[in-house]
């Protein structure tokens, strides 16, 4: 969610506002191809979950930028879901992983990225506070910390 993160791969997107995915839920476990897991959000059995997020309008062309990043096709599988936006549903692209893995925890640069974005979009301080709460693991590989939270200096 962070859109310092999102910039560096497609320098167009811009903040629409906060989007709602109703009947859904985030999960961590995705497998990263570092060891972490990595988000992904599912259908869940309650009506009442949802996930929270930020919908963004980019240029076409910088789609493959974002597909590449996402690695669709190989990690993630691109789909256009209806989002709840001011009020209104609307169809919008987001990315399903296509394995998962329990017993996996994110790292917490990772998460970082996450709470950023959340704060950015202005998400309700007690969902940030659910996020905040997500278990995660120091990355062991400190050059690709330090990489990964540059965006934020």
């Amino acid at each position: 969610m962070s859109q310092r993160r999102l910039k560096k791969r497609t320098p167009s997107a811009t903040l629409l506002g906060l989007a709602v995915l109703n009947g859904y839920k985030l999960y961590f476990d995705k497998p990263g191809i570092d060891g972490s897991s990595k988000a992904d959000c599912r259908r869940s059995n309650t009506d009442s979950s949802f996930v929270m997020g930020g919908l963004f309008e980019l240029d076409n062309e910088e789609r493959y930028a974002l597909d590449f990043a996402e690695g669709v096709g190989k990690h993630y599988a691109a789909k256009v879901l209806e989002v709840n936006w001011r009020n209104t549903s609307i169809k919008a692209l987001t990315y399903v992983a296509l394995t998962r893995k329990e017993n996996l925890l994110p790292y917490t640069w990772y998460i970082k990225h996450i709470i950023e974005g959340a704060i950015e979009i202005g998400l309700p301080s007690e969902y940030i506070q659910e996020l905040r709460s997500t278990r995660a693991m120091l990355d062991q590989d400190i050059e690709r910390q330090r990489l990964e939270l540059s965006v934020y200096n």
